[in-house]
């Protein structure tokens, strides 16, 4: 007799799809070249200019008393390139950046030819246009995801949102802070004063169930709005101005948030006031004090 308890065979999809050997060619190309053709660039400059000005005259610029002696006789010329050198290193490196976001918005823009960028609920990618879209969002990811790399880690992180904003479609009002952090690479909009606090997690995407289904969903954080730390935004968030979410939470997919409202909890609910200073309170208090001990843990005790 057949067990009505035992669970139905998870139905197979009729088409999975398989990565091609183009496929894997194209990524190894984009990659690589974006990595390795600032690089080449800046250095073909820096081996000239060592070369055509420092090479000649390498003995005196080797010793800075004989730089200072020839700048006392009027010869300033070896003291001026001393001083410009390290300037010119610096600028070499910003042009290096400068052409990996250029790249990234050159591949970047190939790939919405082949695919214009589009919004996605549930995709699968089972075959047809939505394959292809599907495919293409993968590549699109792994080129933002070089450039996000490489601005996450140079001396000037700032310089993060202008690269998404160049290369992609995001947009950064103006004294939007993001602290180090899981940086959105596309579909994202800020309006002015946000701050997005330490390790958040806010993506436009989201990859789900047995076959990796994609939604891919604007996030959107309107003007004076405060995402803390620890928080995970899924797609298709909308905060309203001047709302807030709390440290240590997490949104759901398509979640929206009311204008000057303060959301904390997994998944987020909106707050009281009076909770929400409770919270802030807990936070904020110096623990290594004893006088504060019994009533944080009265506090925790009217929590739980």
């Amino acid at each position: 007799m057949e067990d009505s308890h035992l669970t139905p065979p998870h139905p197979k999809p009729e088409f999975i799809p398989q990565v091609s050997l183009l496929q894997i060619i194209g990524y190894f190309f984009f990659i690589v070249a974006i990595w390795a053709i600032p690089i080449a660039s800046v250095l073909m400059l820096g081996i000239i200019y060592i070369k055509r000005v420092l090479i000649p005259d390498i003995q005196i610029y080797a010793n800075p008393l004989l730089v200072v002696q020839n700048a006392f006789n009027g010869n300033v010329k070896f003291l001026l390139i001393s001083l410009a050198t390290p300037a010119g290193i610096l600028l070499l490196y910003l042009f290096e950046l400068f052409l990996v976001a250029l790249l990234t918005k050159i591949f970047i823009g190939y790939c919405n030819y082949l695919s214009p960028e589009k919004e996605m609920v549930g995709a699968k990618g089972l075959g047809g246009d939505e394959q292809r879209d599907v495919d293409i969002y993968h590549l699109r990811g792994a080129i933002y995801r070089i450039m996000k790399w490489i601005f996450a880690r140079c001396p000037f992180p700032w310089l993060i949102k202008w690269a998404f904003s160049f290369a992609g479609n995001n947009k950064y009002g103006k004294g939007t802070v993001l602290e180090d952090q899981y940086y959105c690479q596309e579909f994202f909009e800020t309006g002015e004063n946000v701050y997005i606090d330490k390790l958040a997690i806010v993506s436009s995407h989201l990859v789900e169930g047995a076959y990796g289904a994609i939604t891919l969903k604007k996030v959107h954080v309107g003007d004076n709005c405060v995402i803390g730390a620890n928080v995970g935004v899924s797609p298709g968030a909308f905060m309203e101005p001047n709302s807030e979410i709390v440290n240590n939470s997490m949104v759901p997919k398509f979640k929206k948030f009311k204008s000057g409202a303060k959301y904390h909890g997994i998944p987020v609910k909106k707050m009281g006031l009076e909770e929400y200073e409770q919270l802030l309170h807990l936070t904020t208090t110096d623990k290594s004090n004893p006088a504060n001990i019994k009533q944080i843990q009265q506090n925790e005790t009217e929590q739980r």
